[in-house]
């Protein structure tokens, strides 16, 4: 088995191992994680950008843990049993396995597509995660297959927006809230709609016009959907994070400029079930 560095000189916690990354490589070629935002499978307009969307998907695990993993980090501690909402090919999935400060014994991901979940199992053995984290088939709209309050930390990174009725939203935040165990978290990770571009469609105004693509859930939808929970929007702490990433010497943001954090182009959403 030979080891070897990522590509683009990103830092990852371990290096990937073939033949795994090969494996990987050629499933994200045949469709895993391209879906757009209506389920259609992405086409690359040209060879150098189908190889830039290679690039991306094989740095995932980089990309979640210098953004998503700091922050839960920092605001929910140990979590030892973890669930992935719509993991796709599974970057953010290992990336909650890696961290040492979250300590999972146990990380599950579900998603609808079968091609993604395949990827997403060759990248657990890729990272040397494949003891801890599996992956499970979950029908889009369908309950998810499991018990109540089974996971410590619910997330979902980057799928909400791919809901495209209100009310499904609602069902698939409900179902994240019932599997969560009393004093456990859920976390969700959406565009922001208060940006000019859309951001998946990269359309003018695209949260604001209704058309082809789905909207960003706003701040008052996204409070609506985790009625009962505590939320910990954080808004302070992520701008900060997030001026800090580019390299700014700024110190930790006050609460009262947190408003300001609804300029960054995800809106992070932690919300604390009750004991």
């Amino acid at each position: 088995m030979h080891i070897v560095s990522p590509s683009r000189g990103l830092l990852f916690p371990r290096y990937v191992r073939e033949p795994y990354l090969s494996e990987f490589k050629q499933l994200v070629r045949q469709g895993a994680g391209t879906q757009t935002i209506d389920g259609a499978p992405a086409v690359p307009r040209s060879p150098a950008a189908a190889e830039a969307r290679l690039a991306r998907e094989v740095d995932r695990v980089a990309s979640h843990l210098r953004g998503v993993v700091p922050m839960l980090e920092a605001h929910v501690g140990r979590a030892p049993a973890i669930l992935d909402v719509g993991c796709r090919t599974g970057g953010s999935t290992v990336a909650l396995a890696l961290s040492s400060k979250l300590a999972p014994e146990r990380v599950v991901g579900v998603d609808p597509y079968d091609v993604a979940l395949q990827a997403a199992a060759v990248r657990a053995r890729m990272h040397d995660v494949a003891d801890r984290v599996t992956f499970e088939a979950s029908r889009a709209g369908a309950p998810l297959p499991f018990e109540d309050e089974q996971f410590d930390l619910v997330t979902s990174v980057s799928v909400l927006e791919y809901v495209h009725r209100l009310d499904d939203r609602r069902q698939l935040v409900g179902e994240m809230k019932r599997v969560t165990k009393r004093g456990g978290h859920v976390f969700i990770a959406t565009p922001s709609p208060f940006r000019l571009r859309d951001r998946h469609s990269g359309r003018l105004l695209g949260d604001i016009r209704r058309g082809a693509h789905p909207w960003a859930s706003t701040p008052r939808q996204l409070e609506s959907m985790l009625e009962g929970f505590e939320i910990t929007w954080e808004r302070a702490w992520q701008l900060g994070y997030g001026l800090r990433k580019l390299g700014l010497p700024i110190g930790e943001v006050p609460d009262r400029l947190g408003f300001l954090g609804l300029a960054l182009p995800w809106q992070k959403v932690l919300a604390r079930k009750p004991l």
